[in-house]
């Protein structure tokens, strides 16, 4: 058995990142999709996307060439764009844009990829009373804003990039709501939060097999020394992604609701003001049963001392279903990016947790062990085994 020395077993909160993973159908290649505004290409750090045959760009470039300045709640993962008399509100993963406050229903919903927002060009583009035209044969977006609409001009053989100078954040994005009128936003009706209870089970398989194996992949420089020298802050790291799973579906319940919230400046001002999306939406944390502390058993790292490898271990409270884990094990050391490996139930196979590899964009099943006394030790002790075969 491998010499594991204890480290840490703590649970704070932190207030970092989290990029959700979603599934994306790319453009075929080898076309990449240009984006025109007014004749001009847009340069874009991350190509255009297709999803259900709506093409999705970056957010604040399209925002920017369309003349609108931009801010962002990462909180609630919001995206708030202001031209002149016009405030348009987009959040991550909801079907529904704002627009001075009426709902537009869109074919598909922004989505995070890699750490860049994406759009869906045309209804934002046309959200701001543009003209938008497709080149199917040259794979062109050609946009026309209010401003050009009288001569369309076509995009020049060799186009000029944009150069778009940084929008300057307004102190408070817009308000999407009237308190007066809504529901306070950190409040859930009575048939909404039943939703919420109703989809437990699915947020906690997006934290195990999505949201937490991405924020490992996506900080797998930081892994190694963040749970070397600072262990407290890759638990609270851990803890802030559950938060954050959480709160992105309770925001999008809210917004997908047939009830109305008032997203307020008094909500916007709390957001600012808070050490942690739990401050925000605590209530409803607590009475879902859904704080970090009710999930878990206990978080908790380990160093080997045979290779100096350093393995974070999460032990579920429970594991009732066939889609849930019993423990996840993160493991890294100072050469190697780190692996995401898990033990889920299996409910064929009563007397065994399945042990996986969760990767950036598979799900290995590698073998099983036993569910008994021994099964967390053992399972840190295949972790960092099966981490350091050749």
């Amino acid at each position: 058995m491998k010499n594991l020395k204890k480290l840490i077993a703590v649970g704070l909160i932190f207030c970092l990142a989290l990029t959700s993973v979603t599934s994306i159908a790319f453009a075929d290649e080898p076309s990449v999709i240009t984006v025109f505004v007014d004749g001009v290409q847009i340069e874009f750090d991350v190509d255009p996307i297709t999803e259900s045959d709506r093409t999705l760009v970056p957010m604040r470039a399209i925002f920017e060439a369309l003349g609108a300045e931009v801010t962002w709640d990462d909180a609630t993962w919001t995206a708030t764009a202001v031209r002149g008399g016009d405030v348009m509100n987009v959040t991550i993963d909801s079907n529904i844009l704002y627009k001075n406050g009426t709902a537009v229903e869109l074919d598909v919903p922004a989505r995070m990829v890699g750490d860049r927002t994406l759009v869906p060009v045309r209804a934002i583009s046309e959200s701001f009373d543009a003209l938008v035209e497709w080149n199917e044969e040259a794979q062109q977006v050609i946009i026309t804003t209010a401003a050009e609409a009288t001569a369309t001009p076509a995009p020049t053989a060799t186009p000029v990039p944009v150069s778009t100078p940084a929008a300057t954040p307004s102190a408070t994005p817009s308000a999407s709501g009237d308190s007066e009128n809504g529901i306070p936003a950190t409040e859930l009706s009575d048939s909404d939060f039943e939703l919420l209870l109703e989809n437990a089970e699915n947020i906690r398989y997006n934290f195990e097999q999505y949201n937490m194996p991405a924020y490992v992949f996506e900080n797998s420089a930081d892994i190694y020394d963040m749970m070397k020298d600072d262990g407290e802050g890759f638990i609270g790291a851990i803890e802030n992604v559950w938060d954050r799973t959480v709160s992105g579906a309770i925001l999008s319940i809210q917004i997908d609701s047939e009830d109305t919230y008032a997203f307020d400046a008094g909500f916007i001002d709390e957001l600012d003001a808070a050490d942690s999306i739990q401050a925000i939406y605590g209530d409803i944390f607590e009475r879902a049963g859904m704080r970090f502390k009710d999930l878990i058993e206990g978080a908790t790292i380990y160093e080997d001392e045979e290779n100096g490898d350093y393995i974070t271990v999460i032990e579920f409270e429970n594991a009732d279903s066939s889609v849930q884990c019993k423990y996840i094990g993160i493991v890294a050391s100072d050469d190697k990016d780190p692996r995401y490996f898990t033990a889920e139930n299996e409910m064929l196979d009563p007397a065994n947790w399945y042990f996986c590899e969760v990767g950036e964009s598979s799900h290995s099943l590698i073998g099983g062990f036993a569910k008994d006394d021994q099964a967390l030790v053992n399972f840190a002790n295949i972790c960092l085994s099966y981490y350091n075969m050749d």
